[in-house]
């Protein structure tokens, strides 16, 4: 059975395997927007490698069962018909998640590489073919839930490769929301030279363009260029509009402690937002320097996820009493005598009664609690509070720190493992939905209990007198000044 790929000079990484020259497996990144014939291409090449190693299978991993025969699978069988292969009974679907052809003993076989509970990323665990691979193609990878997951199936599918002629493509499209995961992974591994990746766009072949389709892309480019440049170019950056804080730059608000302005503070407040069964215990510190700007402290992290359930009140607050004691061995709270301010989301009542109940009786460490005033935050205008963080990245007042290796700062509670930054995280992830509300769909712990230190600082609402605070938030204008 012979089948003759001609694959336009873009997808040519796609189709180098078929040499079966390979010195390593190769993987081809291709974050491709939409009529880029990245479906085309995605099928000759499995189609090829079928084909050429009858000894090998060809793995194709989706999100989820749900994607596989009716999707996936569906397209290269459509692709066979359109190249005139033999189609009377000689590829059969199978159980919706295998495609082979009678003459041969390999497959094409697709998996899901996640189930409904997404903090599981080992549902990949486990798979094995039955021939090993010539080919792994991740398919509508933007909607695979995390970088985890996929790095999780590349390893267990990677496993199986076989030498010389094997290749690793991840495709799929860039996802609306800017620092969406999928969107960061294809900026993170742009220049990594164990990744090649294409970016092809419908502008690669003009000439394959039917008049339909020039008519409805010209159309939207002359009425909403941006969404153009989005759609039919692959640039997320253009609709950055949804993005709830633009204005935070990682070069220029992540630092590391050398690259700090200053580190000399007098005043501390916490922002702190409770948990519930589905929520994590979240405190973000800002100290006030003595250059009047503001820095992002180490973070305090539990989640009910990582650390084995939702803890009672009183737990909570021994927790928070250790991450105390551990920023005033850091820093010498006691010492020099830092006025602390506890600004606690007022829902939190069974966690704020046990802190003012701590406060009261923990003689042992009274020299901190002394320090200490507790206050319940209730200033929830939050398009308001929101546009106060926004304001204080604009000016460049907003420091968040960072060791200098790169690690987490949250403190670890029990086993529980250290991942990315979750404030970062957090703070590149929110955008608005639709109706112009938050996506509840994205965590939002951290970012709130840095609206609980941020608004009271910049508002004065709890009258605090902080001396060395120089910038304040003006109701009228809407914007931090100096006063």
């Amino acid at each position: 059975m012979e089948l003759r790929i001609k694959p336009h000079k873009v997808y040519k990484p796609l189709f180098e395997g078929l040499s079966g020259q390979l010195e390593t497996p190769r993987i081809v990144v291709v974050p491709a927007p939409r009529h880029s014939y990245k479906s085309t291409h995605f099928a000759a090449t499995a189609i090829g490698h079928y084909l050429a190693f009858p000894n090998n299978d060809v793995i194709i991993a989706v999100d989820a069962d749900t994607n596989a025969g009716e999707g996936v699978l569906a397209e290269i069988k459509s692709y066979i018909v359109g190249k005139g292969l033999p189609t009377d009974g000689t590829w059969v679907i199978n159980r919706a998640d295998r495609l082979w052809c009678k003459s041969q003993t390999n497959c094409i076989r697709v998996y899901a590489v996640q189930n409904n509970r997404k903090d599981d990323i080992n549902e990949t665990k486990g798979n094995k073919t039955i021939n090993s691979a010539s080919l792994i193609i991740f398919d509508e990878t933007q909607k695979i839930w995390s970088k985890e997951h996929l790095i999780q199936a590349i390893s267990t599918f990677g496993r199986q490769v076989r030498k010389g002629y094997s290749t690793i493509i991840i495709g799929g499209n860039k996802e609306r929301g800017y620092h969406h995961w999928f969107n960061k992974f294809v900026e993170e591994i742009k220049d990594d030279p164990e990744y090649i990746v294409i970016n092809p766009t419908y502008l690669i072949a003009p000439a394959w363009v039917n008049q339909m389709m020039w008519k409805i892309i010209n159309t939207l480019k002359a009425n909403d260029p941006q969404e153009y440049e989005y759609v039919y170019l692959g640039n997320t950056k253009a609709i950055a509009s949804n993005v709830v804080f633009p204005q935070f730059k990682r070069e220029k608000h992540w630092l590391a402690r050398k690259d700090c302005p200053s580190n000399k503070f007098e005043d501390l407040i916490i922002g702190i937002d409770h948990a519930t069964a589905n929520d994590a215990l979240a405190a973000t510190p800002v100290a006030l320097l003595d250059s009047g700007k503001m820095l992002t402290l180490e973070r305090f992290y539990d989640s009910p996820k990582q650390s084995g359930g939702i803890k009672a009140p009183s737990e909570q607050a021994y927790l928070f009493r250790d991450y105390l004691l551990y920023l005033d061995k850091k820093y010498g709270l006691v010492g020099s005598k830092i006025n602390i301010c506890l600004s606690i989301d007022c829902a939190a009542s069974g966690f704020i009664a046990q802190i003012r109940l701590l406060k009261d009786t923990d003689r042992k460490n009274y020299e901190l609690w002394n320090l200490v005033t507790i206050h319940e935050f209730t200033n929830k205008d939050k398009e308001r509070n929101l546009g106060i963080i926004r304001d204080a990245f604009r000016n460049d007042l907003l420091i968040i720190l960072k060791d200098d290796d790169n690690h987490q700062f949250h403190m670890r509670i029990g086993n529980a493992p250290i991942v990315i930054d979750q404030l970062i995280t957090e703070l590149e992830s929110q955008v608005y939905n639709e109706n112009r509300l938050l996506d509840k769909k994205v965590k939002n712990d951290c970012t709130d209990a840095l609206e609980y230190s941020m608004v009271p600082l910049l508002i004065d609402c709890y009258h605090i007198y902080f001396p060395n605070q120089k910038y304040r938030y003006n109701e009228k204008t809407g914007f931090i000044e100096e006063y």
